[in-house]
């Protein structure tokens, strides 16, 4: 079971965007500091200016569109825009059950990915993931599930689970 197409907030921790991130309507939170020499991050760095990136799940293959993933993305925005009174609605409050880190898995070699799990799954320290050509990818930590690359051919460090962790430190 996929819980709720995992929505992930990444967010600079400051108080006054912890409390916009806790008026969103999104499940799931993980803290980070986003992707190094992407223009918008590497720019909110310069200035020291805070930032707050929705970040959504793509559909079956990278360029497609989650449908269910952009439906609470558009709902979570709405209710923050209702609850700064921007536009007319009905609030509802849902904070994040928690602020999680995320992490990814990279493949060690090229080879033939096969899951052994779906994103929303509860992993274990330990646990078989998938295989890479027969070889093992394990868990390195009791986590949630984000991300799981599909059956396909990966090459040496691509991504082929992301993978939320209960606290900064758990891993």
């Amino acid at each position: 079971m996929y819980i709720c197409r995992t929505l992930i907030g990444m967010f600079e921790a400051s108080p006054p965007l912890l409390g916009t991130v806790t008026i969103l309507l999104l499940r799931r939170m993980a803290r980070s500091e986003g992707t190094p020499g992407q223009l918008f991050t590497e720019s909110c760095r310069m200035r020291g200016q805070r930032a707050l990136i929705i970040k959504m799940p793509n559909g079956a293959f990278p360029g497609c569109v989650n449908l269910e993933s952009a439906s609470h993305g558009h709902a979570a925005v709405k209710n923050l825009l209702v609850h700064e009174g921007v536009i007319y609605g009905i609030y509802k409050e849902s904070p994040p059950k928690a602020h999680l880190g995320i992490e990814d898995i990279t493949a060690p070699h090229s080879g033939l990915w096969i899951p052994s799990i779906q994103s929303g799954d509860t992993l274990h320290a330990g646990q078989t993931i998938g295989d890479i050509d027969g070889e093992p990818a394990i868990a390195p930590c009791d986590a949630l599930a984000h991300f799981v690359s599909p059956a396909c051919y990966i090459r040496a460090g691509e991504d082929v689970t992301s993978y939320l962790r209960p606290n900064p430190s758990s891993c």
